[in-house]
């Protein structure tokens, strides 16, 4: 970065970041985490056959640690590059902001869903980066998705999986039944987001609330 572009990598956190923001990034990693197991539970509770007890808490706790430094490390490289690097410089092409998230998400998504058959899932996969790109302009940082990218595969590697998952680590619970609708999935995650948004800034962040250019 210095020597391509005459600036300091952690410019791509923010055009005023002279450091990683970390209580940001835990900040954005408790809400996502939260968030994502009030809603495994409450899928848990309707319908707990579903899920198979999978629990060895020698296995987990030794795993532990190396699923967090490899959602974190996976997570910080994706951010600081996509949304980041690649992110700054569409905003150079596209300068308007609504334009600029909807363009820019829609290629992520189409990327993230090209193995995708439903055309529901590739809905979900677009809604979610267009989401993830507009809290990231409106907070004009990046460590709320350094967090949130963070929490949303530590929580898979840790928390649940399903039996196909070619990444097969020690976790709580196992999917060992179909998934559900992919309608049901892309209604969660709306939910997920809006909740997310109000709770990131208008509880946490509510007095230093700041909008896009």
């Amino acid at each position: 970065m210095r020597r391509i572009h005459h600036r300091d990598i952690l410019t791509l956190l923010g055009s005023d970041a002279s450091t990683v923001d970390w209580q940001r990034v835990a900040q954005g990693f408790a809400v996502e985490f939260g968030l994502r197991s009030l809603i495994l539970f409450s899928i848990y509770l309707i319908n707990p056959s579903r899920y198979r007890f999978a629990f060895s808490a020698s296995e987990w706790l030794i795993s532990l640690p190396f699923s967090l430094l490899l959602a974190g490390y996976s997570s910080l490289v994706a951010c600081l590059f996509f949304y980041g690097y690649l992110f700054q410089g569409m905003s150079c092409l596209i300068p308007n902001p609504v334009r600029l998230i909807t363009v820019y998400g829609l290629i992520l998504g189409t990327l993230q869903a090209l193995s995708v058959k439903n055309p529901v899932d590739w809905i979900g996969a677009v809604f979610f980066q267009i989401f993830l790109l507009w809290i990231i302009l409106k907070d004009k940082r990046l460590e709320v998705a350094i967090g949130l990218i963070t929490a949303g595969s530590f929580f898979s590697y840790t928390i649940w999986r399903s039996v196909s998952r070619p990444l097969q680590t020690p976790t709580i619970l196992v999917r060992s039944a179909e998934s559900l609708s992919p309608v049901i999935y892309l209604v969660l995650a709306v939910i997920e987001a809006v909740l997310f948004y109000v709770i990131w800034f208008y509880v946490i962040h509510r007095d230093h609330l700041r909008s896009p250019e």
